[in-house]
């Protein structure tokens, strides 16, 4: 059964089931409390809550940092855990019960970096209880979470909500965009990406159990559907997409076998068409064509194939490199006409620094909402979604060509 707004706070006792015992969440609420009148930090800073201790705390709570913004929260489904992380990051408020959490008025944004089937009840929540909301990708489950979460936003229309897509605010994006609209290379007749690096054999997680999103498809085919999206101005319009499992079982926590349900091979053929709002540029073949893409994208094997997106037009080629954040334009006769060299992971650093950096522009004194034009959008989100739905349909039709998307939400 779908979690539907409407009877949203009949059962707000269940919608987060990791959540901890009231007392652990009124000790979270009085650590607050008294933290608040002598140890929260002076800063301008827009104050964040992260919610997830992985992610969140490895990359969001430095790179944030770094961008000028507050990190004033830290929840863990685990007391003593969310403190013990508190205390190592130099947070100072901890808490194992989200919606107390969410009671707090000055928390301006709600970041959640959690196990990808608890993203549609803990943004619904979040939404609901008046906060701003950075929620990692894929959006969630499947559309029809999507829908709701989209269905919560409309409600609150005044709030932030943005799916964290960070490679759209790196550098290597932006000017890959703009040689893309002003038709730099032509017009794009074919897109790549290849996505190959083995990760290693490690425990069974939620990452290996495809009912809780696991899988390469939703962790790194979620970027790759954006990226098109976002670069071409477009929507995916048919997928066609086979999913492999590689690795069938890994051991749990006590060395119990446990069977992989989750994806680590993904082959995925796209067709892509314009935006209806956007006008026809440069980058299209003609005004009832569509551009093909290409994805292969696999954690396992020894090979080791750079993170790249290749458009190939018919006066150049634009080539983005997801693993350092460079860029590569070339002209017809293969001269380099624009390049950014690449410093780093894209993710983990720049992107999530630049993320920051105009969520503080936006949220903060500033009040400069332009900051997040780039950002993903709810809606964005949604149809990314869709396109994951299809590519799982067309995995399990042997490849069968599915369509993307219907035609419920108005193009924007």
């Amino acid at each position: 059964m779908g979690l539907h707004v409407s009877d949203f706070k009949s059962r707000q006792g269940a919608i987060l089931s990791v959540g901890a015992a009231a007392c652990a969440g009124l000790a979270g609420l009085l650590l607050w409390k008294a933290c608040r009148k002598s140890k929260a930090p002076s800063t301008k800073g827009i104050r964040v809550a992260i919610i997830g201790t992985g992610w969140g705390v490895n990359v969001q709570v430095p790179q944030f940092r770094a961008a000028g913004l507050h990190i004033f929260a830290i929840f863990s489904r685990d007391q003593k855990r969310a403190s013990q992380i508190a205390a190592q990051n130099r947070i100072t408020h901890a808490f194992s019960d989200y919606s107390s959490l969410l009671s707090v008025d000055e928390v301006d944004l709600v970041s959640i970096v959690t196990p990808l089937h608890l993203h549609a009840r803990q943004t619904i929540e979040a939404i609901m209880a008046g906060r701003n909301v950075l929620v990692d990708k894929p959006l969630c489950l499947n559309g029809d979470e999507a829908e709701q979460m989209l269905e919560a936003h409309q409600q609150r229309p005044d709030q932030v909500v943005i799916v964290d897509h960070e490679l759209r605010f790196t550098p290597a994006f932006l000017r890959a965009r703009k040689h893309l609209r002003e038709g730099t290379i032509g017009a794009v007749l074919v897109v790549e990406a290849n996505v190959l690096f083995p990760v290693p054999i490690g425990k069974f997680t939620w990452w290996a159990d495809a009912s809780k999103g696991g899988g390469v498809l939703g962790a790194i085919g979620s970027h790759v559907i954006d990226a098109f999206r976002f670069l071409l101005d477009a929507e995916i319009e048919e997928v066609s997409a086979i999913l492999r499992t590689l690795v069938k079982e890994l051991p749990d926590e006590d060395g119990r076998p446990m069977k992989v349900t989750s994806d680590d091979y993904a082959c995925l053929q796209l067709k892509l068409v314009p935006r209806a709002s956007v006008q026809l540029g440069p980058a299209w073949p003609s005004e009832d064509g569509h551009i093909s893409a290409h994805a292969t994208l696999s954690t396992r094997g020894k090979a080791r194939v750079d993170n790249q997106l290749i458009f190939s037009g018919t006066k150049g080629a634009v080539i983005v490199n997801n693993s350092t954040g460079g860029l590569t334009v070339t002209n017809e006769t293969g001269k380099v006409v624009d390049s950014i060299r690449g410093t780093g992971n894209p993710f983990a650093t720049t992107g999530t620094r630049a993320l920051g950096v105009a969520l503080q522009k936006a949220l903060g004194p500033e009040k400069d909402m332009s900051a997040l034009e780039p950002a993903a959008r709810v809606q964005d989100g949604l149809y990314v979604q869709y396109a994951i739905d299809a590519a799982k349909a067309s995995s399990r039709e042997d490849g069968k060509w599915i369509r993307a998307w219907n035609n419920n939400l108005e193009d924007y």
